[in-house]
């Protein structure tokens, strides 16, 4: 009996799928996803992953499906009030390094981000003078008046994200002191509302496994490598060499999205 469960476990070890488990808890860290903060690479940016230059090379019946995953809805409005932006895609304060009182990356909203800054002799919301200063410095850096600003407005978290070029520090001011004295600024915005179809989402169920992962990262205590190679040559040979990978844009976790046929 013991022999032929030995021979049973070498047997399965020659498999594709052992190889692939193995692989997996050799090189996979657990998912890491964030919640969205005042810094738009928080967000998983679902429109870019699946743009058309995104799928511009995969598998053609799988690049349908995802691009047509997202449907956009553009409007044009000239009195956007820009307290409701939440998001900015900009800022040098975003990302590692930087103390957490003034980055925004650790703040819910760009409410929160201003709110939480310590204010300073250029940098401050206590009057209507700081109010005006302000939304000066937005105009001459990030937003400037001539132009309209884009609006991203992501349904599935409920968050409008403005691209911007800087002025980010007094574009939290500016929605802060707008929502606590009730004050309006409101400026011309070009908006895409982003949506997720339910239709082809189970279209996409349907068709196709899809997962993500996430490859672990020098271990060092230990001083182990993980490879991703290793991970995704097990999957090559699991799938049949059909599965496609997409890396997301502009995002602060290294994940990856995997999709394999579900006839492979």
């Amino acid at each position: 009996m013991r022999y032929l469960t030995e021979l049973i476990c070498d047997l399965y070890r020659l498999t594709d799928h052992h190889k692939l488990t193995t692989a997996t808890f050799k090189n996979l860290a657990d998912i890491k996803l964030f919640k969205p903060t005042a810094d738009a690479d928080t967000i998983l940016q679902l429109e870019n992953i699946f743009s058309e230059y995104s799928l511009r090379y995969i598998d053609k019946d799988l690049a349908e499906i995802l691009s047509n995953l997202i449907t956009t809805d553009k409007k044009h409005s000239l009195d956007f009030d820009f307290n409701k932006i939440q998001s900015l895609t900009d800022s040098k304060s975003f990302g590692c390094g930087w103390s957490k009182v003034i980055n925004g990356s650790w703040f819910k909203d760009l409410y929160s981000w201003g709110e939480g800054m310590y204010p300073a002799e250029n940098l401050k919301a206590e009057n209507i003078l700081d109010w005006k200063d302000n939304i000066w410095h937005i105009e001459h850096e990030g937003f400037p008046p001539r132009n309209p600003i884009n609006v991203k407005y992501y349904s599935w978290f409920d968050r409008y994200v403005a691209s911007n070029s800087g002025g980010s520090h007094h574009a939290a001011m500016v929605v802060y002191q707008s929502v606590r004295d009730g004050l309006e600024y409101k400026r011309e915005a070009v908006i895409k509302q982003l949506s997720i179809d339910p239709g082809t989402v189970e279209i996409l169920d349907k068709n196709y496994y899809s997962f993500i992962f996430q490859i672990k990262t020098l271990n060092k205590e230990t001083r182990i490598y993980t490879s991703e190679y290793e991970f995704t040559d097990a999957l090559k040979d699991f799938g049949q060499n059909r599965h496609t990978i997409l890396k997301p844009v502009n995002y602060v976790s290294n994940i990856k999205l995997v999709f394999i046929p579900k006839d492979a």
